[in-house]
């Protein structure tokens, strides 16, 4: 593809931009975005961040097209395809609409897919609930998969308590 801007070289950069819900995607040469203002680029045939995500990818995942959900975010309109050849979301909502394909791909980059860093103190009592039922959850799915249905039920009386917790944490007394 060429750049936008001066039509001549190859475009290697893409720079996009969101304004009030509608997404502008420009495709930049070396030259043209270094002239719009954005420095220190390292131009796409030395390092495209979509390159070091794919490496986290399934084995020909990443090559196939094919086999590649069509999704699209609701929000900023980014396709999963799209996602995959940039490496790049494009807004916040990308997380929920791409969910169950970043998921693995997270946990293989974090090692998990779940927060374990610092809460807020205002909130670290309802953040470290939402950790423990999130184990819990984990473990009874594993439990029942085994068919250990005692385990289960107790895990699940475990899940009862700390939801009704974490509820009188956010609303006390009950007041809407």
């Amino acid at each position: 593809m060429l750049c936008e801007n001066c039509g001549e070289k190859k475009a290697e950069f893409d720079y996009i931009q969101m304004e009030k819900n509608k997404k502008t995607i420009l495709h930049l040469c070396l030259d043209c975005a270094r002239k719009k203002g954005f420095k220190n680029l390292l131009p796409s045939s030395n390092l495209i961040v979509g390159n070091i995500l794919a490496g986290f990818l399934k084995e020909g995942e990443a090559k196939s097209t094919s086999t590649m959900p069509k999704l699209k975010c609701s929000g900023c309109g980014l396709s999963y395809g799209e996602f995959r050849r940039h490496g790049r979301l494009g807004c916040s909502r990308c997380y929920d609409a791409f969910f169950d394909n970043l998921k693995d791909l997270l946990r293989r980059i974090h090692g998990s897919n779940d927060h374990v860093g610092k809460a807020p103190h205002s909130s670290q009592e309802r953040f470290l609930i939402r950790r423990e039922l999130s184990r819990l959850h984990r473990e009874m799915r594993r439990v029942v998969e085994r068919e250990e249905f005692e385990k289960a039920a107790v895990l699940r009386d475990q899940i009862r308590k700390l939801e009704q917790i974490g509820t009188e944490k956010i609303n006390p007394g009950g007041k809407p």
